[in-house]
């Protein structure tokens, strides 16, 4: 089922009603240029399961970081053609992450590598020393190749490495994982009383 309109109130009630698997939204909508990247983290909130990809004109570092920071799941040119909308559309759907290598050093770039540990709400670790390296080397943009060479690993441990990783943070792409280390990290967590966060026993 589609449907298409302009207007964000009305998304957001055919999107509340329809629940569709995912929502292609353009950036510029009838309530303005950039509207777009309000309806996608509105729908993060009113209806969870719609997955979004945002609809582009032109390409900026701004809009592919704003996108993914708003809860994008993939951006896509508008000049693309059906092919590559539909492609797109079952990606997202299939609950992959739809962007270029262009499009990930743009969030890399502008996340930044962080030296900080991903942790739950309680500050408790959730990674393992090894584990944490490696994603930390995800966020500097590295290959699984990269990686393995740096920490003087196979390439196929370095990828049972990631696949733990992605299983224990509950992500499913590079970009999520970066995503999460952003919003996960220790230095964003805030220990209550100004308590001071605990730590976990895991190891390397």
């Amino acid at each position: 089922m589609t449907h298409r309109t302009s207007c964000s109130q009305e998304i957001l009630t055919l999107a509340a009603t329809a629940v569709p698997d995912v929502a292609v939204i353009a950036l510029a909508l009838a309530a303005g240029r950039g509207a777009g990247l309000s309806i996608i983290e509105a729908l993060q909130h009113s209806v969870p399961s719609t997955k979004s990809v945002l609809l582009v004109d032109t390409y900026t570092r701004d809009v592919v970081v704003d996108a993914f920071r708003a809860g994008a799941k993939g951006i896509l040119d508008r000049s693309r053609d059906l092919d590559a909308l539909c492609r797109c559309i079952t990606a997202v759907a299939n609950g992959d992450i739809w962007a270029n290598t262009r499009e990930i050093q743009y969030l890399i770039e502008a996340i930044g590598p962080t030296s900080k540990r991903v942790v739950n709400s309680k500050g408790e670790r959730l990674l393992t020393s090894r584990e944490e390296q490696v994603r930390l080397l995800v966020t500097e943009g590295l290959s699984n190749r990269d990686i393995a060479a740096t920490l003087n690993l196979s390439e196929h441990t370095v990828k049972n490495y990631m696949f733990h990783i992605f299983d224990k943070l509950g992500v499913s792409s590079r970009i999520e994982l970066i995503l999460y280390g952003q919003h996960h990290s220790a230095a964003a967590y805030s220990p209550p009383n100004g308590g001071i966060p605990a730590s976990s026993t895991n190891s390397s």
